[in-house]
């Protein structure tokens, strides 16, 4: 009895001593004068507070902060982190049993402003903590899991209040921005569920979510366990389940997510897969691998948000150029790890009409991206194609070729297309290379080829009016007029061939259009000036009105990329004007027509507003016009008669 008191003598002496050392050394004076400034200076940033500090001993360990702050590096201003107030409360006792138990950790108000600078650097990158992670060392051999340090872990409360996250990437000019963040974790012991919740407004639209992990105990000692997750944001609603396992390696750590299943549902999307995430530590770079599997993803463009509810609205083409960008494009990311990744999808149901199945794989290995797509078909076509993108040499590289083959043209129009609608097979290949450090250095750097041949094209809706219009404005009515059902008829007749070919040099693409059929035919050719954001094509439409006559209306496609402009060639209107009134031998009588107007245009609107009026006997030769010419020299008179008897009027 005499030894026990003495043993518990000694105990409530070492214990006493002990608090007194520690309430010594964390005393409000030397938390500010000593651990702040060592923590400072582990980081290379100012750590301070500009509050109180209050610190308890027992029966829980607890401290109480106000006002601390994390100043950005020092060419930033302001704060990385600033914290209203900050509690945490640990029970002493448990801890003589290797038991961490928490009673809270709370964070009120807390602000993090994350920063990627033009130059590329993050602010939460602290210079002390530099080349501070271990690495693994040559032939190092993999290692069994090692030990918990901590018998039992309980968490009664960690929670964030009122919290605000702003992300900057200024070298891509994007934000985010998350305010009323609000999140909490709760865990009775490691062999119960842990249950977390958290909700926010990002960029002030609503996401919440919950996650429930079973027997966390599991997790921490390499075994499986399972997750379910259940979670809202203004994109998509998202059910998850999902079995982890992580293996805490001492050179290669392994963490391994097996998805069971996981629902996704949008404003018009929904979809529902398996798939599988892993992560490998401890080379010179992760290694990540990620492959998700949809059975069938349904996307309805009519249930898609519109700007007036609140969605940004999509951009439109304007008259104003394109601007490319010279600001130099960061490419860090790709050497932050390494990725096998694919993307597989069964079937999609796109506006009520079936494509598929895709099947798209991505791969970064030392700073090299590719993107495969191994298979897509769409409309009874098949496509093929590689994206490479090439960030290890000097100058970043890229290069991109795609196989297109047995497009249906008229499966693949919307209802509504209009004016045309067609019919036919496309066939499609593309192969151009590129490099530099901007989206400028690219578009001037491009080279290549870009071919389309479509084959037995029909019109299959052929609104001629709209055609006419779209292509020649104002002329547009006069020449609709005066052309016979039996030539829109024979317009809707199926094309030969029609072909489409650009090739890039130096960002300059040299276009040629073809087409060939019993009606149509000719084609035309222009630039695709892509460093300076703008197209000029002349189209030379050749319509076959039997096979001695035919008809040529030329017209311009020019302007900005995004807003092109038809415009009908005026000049080479009149000379077509020209060609067929030679034909039937009244070229003189339309050159003094031309001499009596104020214009080119003018002259051969009148002219073409006579022909309109005109009902020609279509048994007309053109040696009875040539005899009807001589006789009477009225100029407007025999041009009714010719463009009449030209039209088949």
């Amino acid at each position: 009895m005499k030894k026990l008191l003495i043993g518990l003598g000694i105990l409530a002496v070492l214990v006493g001593g002990s608090y007194a050392a520690l309430a010594m050394f964390l005393s409000p004076e030397r938390i500010k004068n000593t651990v702040l400034p060592t923590i400072s200076d582990v980081l290379g940033r100012d750590v301070g507070i500009n509050g109180d500090i209050s610190i308890s001993l027992f029966p829980t360990f607890g401290l109480k902060l106000e006002k601390l702050y994390v100043a950005n590096p020092a060419d930033l201003k302001g704060n990385m982190l600033e914290v209203e107030k900050a509690t945490v409360a640990v029970a002493v006792l448990p801890l003589l049993k290797k038991e961490l138990e928490i009673r809270e950790f709370t964070l009120i108000e807390p602000k993090l402003s994350a920063v990627i600078t033009k130059d590329g650097t993050a602010n939460w990158t602290f210079e002390g903590l530099e080349g501070t992670t271990p690495t693994a060392e040559a032939g190092a051999t993999e290692a069994t899991p090692t030990e918990l340090p901590l018998a039992d872990l309980r968490i009664n409360s960690i929670a964030i209040k009122d919290g605000t996250i702003t992300y900057q990437d200024r070298m891509a000019g994007t934000s985010m921005n998350f305010t009323k963040a609000n999140f909490s974790i709760k865990m009775p012991t490691l062999d119960a569920t842990a249950d977390i919740e958290g909700s926010a407004l990002m960029d002030g639209q609503k996401l919440k979510g919950t996650l429930k992990l079973e027997t966390p105990y599991r997790l921490m000692h390499g075994e499986e366990a399972s997750l379910k997750l259940d979670a809202s944001t203004p994109y998509a609603d998202i059910i998850a389940e999902a079995n982890l396992v992580y293996t805490a390696e001492t050179t290669r750590p392994v963490f391994r997510a097996d998805l069971t299943q996981i629902n996704l549902a949008g404003d018009g999307f929904s979809t529902s897969g398996v798939g599988e995430f892993g992560i490998v530590w401890g080379n010179t770079r992760p290694e990540i691998t990620a492959n998700l599997n949809l059975g069938f993803l349904e996307v309805d463009s009519a249930n898609v948000p519109s700007a007036a509810e609140g969605q940004a609205a999509p951009a439109t083409a304007t008259a104003e150029p394109i601007e490319w960008s010279n600001e130099r494009i960061d490419f860090s990311g790709l050497n932050a790890f390494d990725a096998q990744a694919s993307l597989k999808i069964d079937q999609i149901k796109a506006d009520g009409r079936l494509i598929g199945p895709l099947n798209v794989a991505l791969t970064v290995v030392d700073r090299r991206l590719v993107i495969a797509l191994k298979r897509f078909d769409i409309f009874d076509g098949q496509t093929t194609g590689e994206v490479v993108l090439n960030t290890r040499t000097d100058i970043p590289s890229a290069s991109i070729e795609t196989h297109l083959t047995g497009l249906q043209i008229e499966r693949a129009l919307p209802d509504e297309a209009e004016p045309y609608g067609a019919s036919g097979t496309i066939a499609s290949h593309t192969k151009l290379t590129t490099k530099g450090h901007s989206v400028k250095a690219f578009v001037n750097n491009l080279n290549g080829v870009v071919d389309l041949t479509a084959t037995q094209v029909g019109a299959t809706k052929f609104d001629l009016e709209k055609t006419a219009e779209l292509h020649l404005g104002a002329l547009g009515p006069v020449v609709t007029k005066n052309v016979s059902d039996k030539t829109i008829a024979a317009i809707k007749q199926k094309l030969t061939t029609m072909a489409f070919s650009t090739v890039f040099k130096n960002g300059n693409g040299q276009t040629v259009i073809k087409f060939e059929g019993p009606v149509l035919a000719q084609g035309g050719e222009g630039i695709v000036n892509l460093p300076a954001a703008d197209i000029s094509l002349r189209m030379n439409p050749l319509l076959k009105a039997n096979e001695t006559r035919d008809i040529v209306l030329p017209f311009y496609i020019e302007g900005p990329l995004n807003a092109p402009e038809f415009k009908p060639d005026q000049d080479g209107i009149t000379r077509e004007v020209a060609r067929q009134a030679a034909r039937i031998g009244a070229q003189k009588l339309l050159g003094k027509a031309l001499k009596k107007g104020d214009g080119k245009l003018g002259i051969l609107g009148n002219i073409l507003q006579d022909a309109s009026n005109l009902q020609a006997d279509e048994t007309q030769t053109e040696g009875e016009a040539d005899a009807n010419a001589q006789q009477d020299p009225n100029p407007v008179k025999d041009l009714k008669k010719a463009f009449g008897s030209l039209l088949g009027k």
